[in-house]
């Protein structure tokens, strides 16, 4: 689970070591898509407009609260990348006022219901 800047620094990182075997990867608040600051710096860099999964990742989940302003743009992460599983970008609130506090979408429901299957 990665939130926010670390989000971009899990995927560079998995990326980096393609050995590493992630059976879920979940960026919360993630800025991945956001352009000229950190899309088009991501090594590696997008193909035709487009970033990809990490190879040693099964399944990719993002969620975004629809005023987390770091999480942009619109659409989230699977507008611009391959291999996102589900993208929540917009559909979730997280909270009233502060949207990209990590202690936020940690206490989200939506967030344990996606950590639930991995814990059973």
């Amino acid at each position: 689970m990665a939130h926010s800047l670390g989000s971009v620094a899990t995927y560079e990182a998995l990326w980096a070591y393609p050995h590493l075997k992630v059976d879920l990867l979940i960026t919360l608040g993630s800025p991945l898509a956001l352009p000229h600051a950190v899309f088009d710096r991501l090594e590696p860099a997008p193909v035709n407009g487009r970033g990809r999964r990490p190879p040693g990742v099964k399944q990719w989940v993002n969620l975004a609260d629809p005023g987390d302003l770091v999480a942009i743009p619109p659409g989230g992460v699977e507008a611009t990348f391959d291999g996102v599983d589900t993208d929540r970008s917009g559909s979730v609130a997280i909270h009233t006022f502060d949207f990209h506090l990590v202690a936020n979408y940690l206490a989200s429901p939506r967030v344990a219901d996606l950590l639930g299957p991995g814990l059973a």
